[in-house]
Formats: C-alpha cells, sequence, structure tokens
C-alpha cells in the first residue's frame, strides 16, 4: 500500500523523514482501527493494550516507510523511473 501512495504520482519525491511520517501515519491509522476492533470483540485485551499497540506500530511502520523511501530512490527513482 505504501509503494502506491509513493508511486501514484511519478514526479512526486520523497524524503526519509516524509517516509517515516508516511509509514507511521498509516501504522497508527491500520493497527489503531484493528486493536479497537479486537477490544470491542474479545476479552483478551484490555484499553492500556488497545491504545499503546498503535502507539509501538508507529515505530515499525515508520522504519517501513524509511525502508520503501530508501529503496525507492535508489538508482534514479527505483520502479518508478521505467
Amino acid at each position: 500500500m505504501f509503494h502506491a501512495l509513493r508511486t501514484a504520482d511519478r514526479s512526486f519525491s520523497l524524503t526519509v523523514a516524509e517516509g517515516f511520517k508516511t509509514g507511521a501515519i498509516v501504522g497508527l491509522l491500520l493497527w489503531g482501527g484493528v486493536d479497537f476492533i479486537f477490544y470491542g470483540y474479545f476479552n483478551f485485551s484490555d484499553l492500556i493494550g488497545t491504545l499503546a499497540d498503535p502507539a509501538l506500530e508507529i515505530v515499525r511502520f515508520g522504519v517501513t516507510g524509511v525502508v520503501i523511501t530508501a529503496v525507492g530512490g535508489m538508482g534514479g527513482g527505483g520502479a518508478a523511473a521505467e
């Protein structure tokens, strides 16, 4: 999904910081929704865990966004240059 957002506009260039920010937002929204669904339907999590997990996912998805941005920027634009 992140790669699709990055390559939707071929003239769009991301920096590493923008890659982290985009990845962090995607991770927060994705896992925030999943965790609240789990909190509502299942009885194995409390509210603290439901709020803490998306905060931790910000780091993981942010790093993933950095890696995707760095790899996509190699070789004159990566797959977008072809």
